[in-house]
């Protein structure tokens, strides 16, 4: 269930002015709005975690990818006769 205004109104009140001041310079560094900064945050978050969500299906498909893994593949496939 989604949180209520008042619960979210309360977040924002909770949250030290500190990280608030590094979000509004954020936004004053890239030119925009505190709420169109925070929006693109946002957006960004979301692809993020699409994509997390699409590496996570190939993994069950495909197996855990690892640097290890990878570079031991690629060392093999550049060694094999072509």
């Amino acid at each position: 269930m989604a949180p209520s205004r008042a619960t979210r109104r309360h977040r924002v009140k909770d949250r030290s002015r500190h990280h608030l001041t590094a979000e509004e310079q954020a936004a004053d560094e890239d030119g925009v709005s505190f709420s169109s900064w925070l929006s693109a945050a946002a957006e960004d978050k979301l692809l993020l975690r699409e994509g997390m969500l699409g590496i996570r299906e190939w993994e069950a498909e495909a197996g855990e990818l690892n640097r290890r893994g990878a570079g031991g593949r690629r060392s093999a496939s550049r060694s094999a006769p072509g």
